[in-house]
């Protein structure tokens, strides 16, 4: 059998947990109503439970799309480039 992970809050504002108590993902998620999967890849690295990690599911701000390329490092720069590619790739015969 393993060991329970328990978590200790440390946030003050939330009425349903008290204070320097120490709480289970299956207690954290009974009580505030947020499921066992997403409490688990929430707190997967902390040690502490925080006001932030505790937000309702949809209820937060999305934040803006920043603009990401397909490449990690573009080999090809110009239309040119990309027609000549495609011309070398071709079998010979």
């Amino acid at each position: 059998m393993g060991i329970t992970r328990q978590f200790k809050y440390e946030g003050g504002s939330d009425p349903r947990l008290v204070e320097g108590k120490f709480y289970s993902y299956a207690e954290l998620s009974e009580i505030t109503g947020i499921t066992y999967g997403t409490l688990k890849s929430r707190l997967y690295k902390d040690a502490t439970v925080t006001d932030e990690a505790l937000y309702a599911v949809g209820s937060r701000r999305k934040l803006p799309k920043t603009y990401r390329r397909n490449q990690a490092w573009p080999r090809l720069e110009t239309r040119a480039d990309t027609l000549s590619q495609e011309a070398l790739r071709r079998p010979l015969l």
